[in-house]
C-alpha cells in the first residue's frame, strides 16, 4: 500500500496545512457542542467496532444521530489514544492526507453520497479495497452514510464484498426509552429555556420521546432555533415541531433578514466550503438582489454558526456548511418551487 500513491511533497504540505487548521477548528466546535452529547448503545456499538475492525460504516436514517456519534467516537481515540483526527469530504482526500509513521482517524460524513452514490457502485468498490489496503491498527476509517443510500451500494456488490461490508456496519436507529429520555433532558437542561418551560416538557418526556418524530437532530433542531421570549408556551412549540420536524426551517427562513438568506444560498450555491469561495458567491448573490450588506460580512455568517451553519474556525473561517442537510434540502425545494424571477 506505501507503493500505491505518488505523492508531491509541496502539494502535500499545502493540504496538510489545510487539513490541520479545518481539524482545529473543528475541535473548537466539538468543545461547544460534546457536552450535549448522551452515551447509547449505538455509540459503544460503534466503539467496539472499531476495536475490532480499522474502518466502519455508521448507517441510519437522516437525523439519527450519524455524524455526532462519529465525531465523539473521534475525538474519545484523540484523547485517550493519541490520534490525529482528519477530516474528509471524499474518499479522494485520504490520499493527500495520509501519513504512515503517524496514528490517524479519518471522519467522512455521508461517504457514499448526500442524496445518491456519489460515484459508479464499481469506482466506490475500488476506492474501498484501496482504502482498505491503508486501513490497519494505527489508521482508522469512520464513514457515515444514509441507510438507503448504503443499501443501495450493497446490492451492487459481489456477495464477499456484501459480506464484509456487513460486518463493518454499524445502524444508529432502534434508540431504547431511557436513551430517548436522556437525549430530551440533556438538551431541555442545557437549553436558554425558563424553568417553567423546562419543567413543562420534563413533566410530558414520556409524551415526546414515544413521537415517530424524535430523533437526535430533531431535537437539536428544535433548542438550537427556539424563540426564547415567548416564555410559557415551549411545550406547545414543541409538540408541533415533532409534528412537522422541518417546518421550522421556513419559517425561520422567512423571519431572517435578506443579507442572511443570501448567507444561507451562497452556502448552498457554492460547491467548496471554504470561505473564500463562499464569500464570493454572498457578494454575487447580495450585488444580483441589491442587497446591503453591513461592512463585516463574517457577521452573516456567525450569527448563523450553531443553529442553521456549522463554521469551523481558528483563528479565521476553515469552512462552512449546513448544520444538517435538511435545511440544504428546504432551500432546494424552495428554490425549484419559486416561481419568480429571484
Amino acid at each position: 500500500p506505501a507503493n500505491s500513491y505518488i505523492i508531491v511533497e509541496g502539494k502535500k504540505d499545502a493540504n496538510n496545512f489545510y487539513l490541520e487548521n479545518r481539524r482545529r477548528g473543528w475541535l473548537n466546535g466539538l468543545k461547544k457542542q460534546q457536552v450535549k452529547f448522551v452515551y447509547t448503545q449505538f455509540f459503544q456499538k460503534a466503539f467496539d467496532k472499531l476495536k475490532e475492525f480499522p474502518a466502519i460504516i455508521l448507517s441510519g436514517p437522516p437525523k439519527s444521530g450519524k455524524t455526532f456519534n462519529a465525531e465523539i467516537l473521534a475525538l474519545n481515540f484523540s484523547i485517550f489514544e493519541d490520534y490525529q483526527p482528519v477530516l474528509i469530504d471524499n474518499p479522494d482526500e485520504i490520499e493527500g492526507a495520509f501519513e504512515f509513521e503517524r496514528k490517524q482517524i479519518f471522519i467522512c460524513d455521508d461517504a457514499f453520497g448526500k442524496y445518491a452514490l456519489s460515484y459508479r457502485a464499481e469506482d466506490w468498490f475500488n476506492k474501498l479495497d484501496r482504502i482498505f489496503n491503508l486501513a490497519d491498527s494505527s489508521h482508522l476509517f469512520i464513514f457515515t452514510s444514509k441507510e438507503y443510500i448504503f443499501r443501495a451500494f450493497l446490492n451492487f456488490g459481489d456477495e464477499n464484498a456484501k459480506s464484509l461490508l456487513e460486518k463493518i456496519m454499524v445502524e444508529s436507529h432502534n434508540y431504547s426509552s431511557q436513551e430517548k429520555l436522556a437525549i430530551l433532558k440533556r438538551y431541555t437542561i442545557l437549553s436558554q429555556l425558563s424553568e417553567n418551560d423546562k419543567s413543562s416538557i420534563l413533566s410530558n418526556e414520556l409524551a415526546l420521546t414515544s413521537h415517530r418524530s424524535f430523533s437526535p437532530e430533531t431535537i437539536r433542531a428544535f433548542f438550537a432555533n427556539i424563540d426564547d421570549t415567548k416564555s410559557g408556551t415551549q411545550l406547545e412549540a414543541f409538540k408541533a415541531h415533532l409534528d412537522k420536524p422541518d417546518l421550522y426551517l421556513s419559517t425561520v427562513f422567512q423571519k431572517l433578514p435578506q443579507s442572511k438568506k443570501a448567507a444561507l444560498l451562497s452556502v448552498l450555491c457554492t460547491v467548496e466550503n471554504s470561505q473564500e469561495s463562499i464569500y464570493k458567491t454572498f457578494d454575487s448573490i447580495c450585488n444580483d438582489l441589491k442587497i446591503n450588506t453591513i461592512l463585516n460580512s463574517n457577521l452573516e455568517f456567525y450569527e448563523l454558526d450553531d443553529s442553521i451553519l456549522r463554521i469551523n474556525k481558528t483563528d479565521k473561517i476553515e469552512d462552512i456548511s449546513f448544520y444538517h442537510p435538511s435545511m440544504q434540502e428546504f432551500l432546494t425545494r424552495q428554490l425549484i418551487n419559486n416561481e419568480s424571477t429571484k
